[in-house]
């Protein structure tokens, strides 16, 4: 699954930082037993976490997230994927286009569109 992607990658930029999951969490102002089930693929970060841990650790988790929930609605294994390829690579594009501080509006964006959709099944 698309979402334990994320975990693993979460999991090496903090080590390769030679970051703790103590010190990131605090950083943060979060546990760090939310931090650490965030990397181990149990929960996911909300959207204002996601962009805090974007900054901690310098780099686009904002998009790594992005191109992880696109990918694991668009392989959906029950084959209804909330969102076409087309749309997939649509908003890929659109992504690379937009400032990084609205990225994580369009991140929101998403996340609502796919469980709105997902509703109406």
């Amino acid at each position: 699954m698309h979402q334990n992607n994320f975990a693993k990658i979460l999991k090496e930029i903090r080590e390769a930082k030679n970051m703790t999951q103590g010190n990131v969490a605090s950083a943060v102002n979060i546990a760090r037993t939310t931090y650490s089930n965030y990397e181990q693929g149990r929960t996911t970060p909300s959207t204002d976490t996601l962009y805090k841990l974007s900054n901690i650790l310098e780099t686009d988790l904002v998009g790594v997230y992005f191109q992880n929930l696109l990918l694991t609605n668009l392989n959906s294994p029950n084959g209804n994927s909330p969102i076409s390829y087309s749309e997939y690579k649509t908003l890929l594009n659109l992504y690379s286009k937009i400032p990084n501080n609205s990225r994580i509006l369009l991140l929101d964006y998403l996340k609502n569109t796919i469980s709105n959709r997902e509703e109406i099944r």
